[in-house]
């Protein structure tokens, strides 16, 4: 009996299968035309299509979910409100602006970006302090200081009427 069907997967496996000939051209086709969309990046994305290994479509697609993933904490952070043209042009309103600045974390660093070293000569000389500094740190931490302290602005850059003008 074993022999029987020994002898009879034998013959099975000989045999060849062959498809008709619209059957396969239809499988060619379907093949070639998933592999072509397959290596289109956003019908990739849109059908979880997950490319073949180490092919340049799947670096894309690490590519992708890397900026992806790096895109969503900027949206978490605190200080994208702080920005020069958020400060109101009113000396006043702007000192106070600034005050509340000052206390977030980070601040420092927020400050040595949106400022020019002009600018901050121009908050040092409305403090009423000397403006002879030129490094953008040492301005930052002698405006910072002053903020903190709540220190006005002296009368005459408030007669200016408008924040850094010189």
């Amino acid at each position: 009996m074993l022999l029987d069907i020994a002898s009879s997967c034998q013959h099975v496996m000989t045999k060849k299968q062959e498809l008709k000939d619209d059957v396969r051209i239809f499988l060619y086709k379907r093949i070639v035309y998933i592999y072509i969309r397959s290596r289109q990046k956003s019908w990739r994305s849109f059908n979880n299509f997950i490319p073949e290994k180490g092919s340049s479509s799947l670096r894309e697609n690490l590519k992708g979910m890397n900026n992806d993933a790096q895109t969503l904490p900027k949206i978490d952070k605190k200080l994208t409100l702080i920005k020069k043209t958020n400060i109101p042009t009113d000396p006043l309103l702007g000192l106070k602006q600034l005050q509340i600045w000052a206390q977030l974390d980070g601040a420092e660093e927020v400050f040595s970006r949106i400022f020019l070293v002009s600018e901050l000569q121009w908050l040092l000389w409305a403090f009423g302090d000397s403006a002879t500094k030129k490094r953008k740190k040492n301005l930052i931490s002698s405006i910072l200081n002053h903020l903190l302290k709540g220190t006005q602005f002296c009368e005459e850059a408030i007669l200016k009427g408008q924040i850094f003008a010189l």
